[in-house]
């Protein structure tokens, strides 16, 4: 288990990864964050986005740890073919910036330079920005809805504000001449 809130639920294999991850909606058991669980119940696409309904949820164990995030660019999030993959999935933006401030759903853009994507309140986390505010990552799950992926927090610990994380490393490395 990898996100929780009564109801509501995303499970992942161990391993994590992209095509690893399912929303489970199911309001018959209350699962905690690092719980291993054993689901049976239906697949269904709820408009257009895939789901496990009519559950029977067993918790095996508790205090797992929780698979890492995929580290994914906004881009890929924004591309609704490679954002499928990243369905049901805990995924990390890094070093984005807001591109459009909150709607009426508490939906806003983030970009890191390779197209916007959309984060949502979908476990009631909501930060606050504003047009311009920077984020050295945000982590959530994704989810569809109204023709659209978003990325949600699963607690404001998935948010972290503030300068952008280099995470280039520069080396020249050995270089051979060329030149004799």
């Amino acid at each position: 288990n990898t996100s929780t809130e009564i109801g509501k639920f995303f499970i992942s294999q161990p391993e994590g990864g992209a095509w690893k991850g399912i929303y489970v909606f199911d309001w018959s058991v209350d699962v905690q964050l690092g719980d291993l669980v054993e689901v049976t119940g239906t697949v269904d696409e709820y408009y257009g986005y895939t789901e496990l309904t009519y559950c029977d949820v067993t918790v095996l164990s508790s205090g797992n740890p929780v698979p890492n995030p995929i580290i994914v660019t906004t881009g890929q999030m924004a591309s609704g073919m490679t954002a499928e993959s990243y369905e049901g999935c805990l995924v990390k933006v890094m070093n984005v910036t807001v591109t459009q401030e909150p709607d009426n759903y508490a939906q806003f853009a983030v970009d890191d330079n390779t197209g916007a994507c959309y984060v949502d309140d979908f476990f009631d986390v909501y930060p606050e920005p504003t047009l311009g505010t920077t984020y050295s990552y945000i982590i959530g799950t994704v989810h569809y809805g109204f023709d659209e992926y978003s990325i949600n927090p699963r607690t404001m610990d998935d948010v972290q504000s503030g300068t952008p994380v280099n995470n280039t490393k520069k080396s020249w490395g050995k270089i051979k001449s060329i030149y004799k």
